[in-house]
């Protein structure tokens, strides 16, 4: 929202997020964080992050209501999403409920992930740690992930600087 900013001054992570996602049901968590994502849109941008086939165990921090998870919970593949908003969980527990493979873990947003042993061999953030307004929150994510990173494994993230399309702005 407009107040984004003002609402996060002095790291009110909690305010912020309650003010741009709780609240809301499926539909409008939906209209809030991407109102045009069609299954088109989805698969592009997982083309984008180029999912090794073998992966077996994938983390997605900031997923949502789990749009970018669905489609890759394969068979004899572990999908889990984290996300700040409890209401993004409770709608990704209902959109996702028929995958018995899927998880979806509550965080605080300031940085830590709920594991504490390396299990993932894919983790990716997309469209997410630009809308962190605490940068050291963000840097915190980022070393968090290599706790809970297997050897070998692979993480993707994506930010935009000043406004670029996200596409230019992919971490490996």
């Amino acid at each position: 929202p407009a107040n984004a900013r003002h609402i996060c001054k002095g790291g009110e992570m909690r305010a912020f997020i309650e003010t741009y996602f709780d609240g809301k049901d499926l539909a409008g968590l939906r209209k809030a964080i991407t109102p045009n994502w069609s299954e088109d849109v989805i698969a592009a941008h997982l083309r984008l992050l180029d999912v090794p086939e073998q992966a077996r165990a994938i983390l997605e921090i900031g997923c949502g209501i789990g749009r970018m998870l669905r489609p890759l919970a394969m068979p004899g593949r572990v999908c889990v999403g984290v996300d700040a908003s409890a209401d993004m969980i409770k709608n990704a527990l209902l959109y996702c409920h028929e995958f018995e493979n899927m998880g979806f873990d509550r965080i605080d947003g300031d940085g830590a992930l709920p594991f504490d042993v390396p299990m993932f061999d894919f983790v990716f953030a997309w469209l997410v740690f630009q809308h962190i307004p605490d940068t050291g929150a963000v840097l915190r994510y980022i070393d968090s992930v290599y706790e809970v990173l297997l050897s070998g494994g692979i993480f993707r993230f994506q930010v935009l600087k000043d406004d670029e399309f996200p596409e230019r702005e992919l971490w490996t």
